[in-house]
């Protein structure tokens, strides 16, 4: 192969590495969330806390954990994918529609047999995530963060769901067949 040969090859290779740099950015930054515990399971708990970065339909953790945990995209056919580690994520809704009580259910495709529903309460203000014998409570505000949450709620499920959320005592009326669990949001 003569050295213009290989230019010529090499020329249309770097055009789709700088495209698909170009894709990755065209996401808006809308910041970090903080995902809280009031109330964590132990007292020599580390961490009370787990930090994400919401991009526009995109959500991953960025401490204590690191970004290769858990990176999820909300695709245009409403599922979600990503990566945790090395494993592909892949979850989609289980009904084109939710039930009659808002409640969302969601699948992993493939397969794992994750599964997990969310449900907004209080005009949008109360994000419910259930996960087998696990429910989280997240109270959200009028941040533009809050408002992607409310637009992808899958997105922060998924993580509640693949157990990124810090370990909390259970709350006032649990038992050993649904533990339920409060969280704080901040910026």
């Amino acid at each position: 192969m003569t050295k213009g040969h290989r230019r010529r090859l090499s020329l249309p290779l770097l055009a789709i590495a700088v495209a698909a740099a170009g894709c990755g950015s065209s996401r808006k930054d809308l910041g970090e969330i903080q995902v809280k515990t009031l109330t964590p399971q132990t007292t020599s708990q580390q961490f009370d806390y787990v930090n994400f970065h919401v991009e526009d339909g995109r959500m991953f953790v960025s401490s204590p954990h690191t970004p290769v945990d858990f990176d999820l995209v909300a695709m245009d056919d409403g599922c979600l994918r990503g990566s945790s580690g090395t494993q592909q994520l892949y979850f989609c809704p289980v009904s084109q529609r939710p039930d009659p009580d808002g409640t969302t259910h969601w699948r992993s495709v493939g397969r794992d047999l994750d599964a997990f529903s969310t449900r907004f309460r209080e005009g949008g203000r109360i994000l419910e995530i259930e996960a087998t014998s696990f429910r989280a409570e997240l109270e959200l505000g009028k941040t533009r963060i809050d408002t992607e949450i409310r637009r992808h709620p899958g997105l922060i499920g998924a993580a509640f769901a693949r157990g990124l959320f810090p370990a909390s005592k259970d709350e006032e009326g649990s038992d050993s067949l649904h533990h339920e669990w409060k969280y704080v949001l901040a910026q």
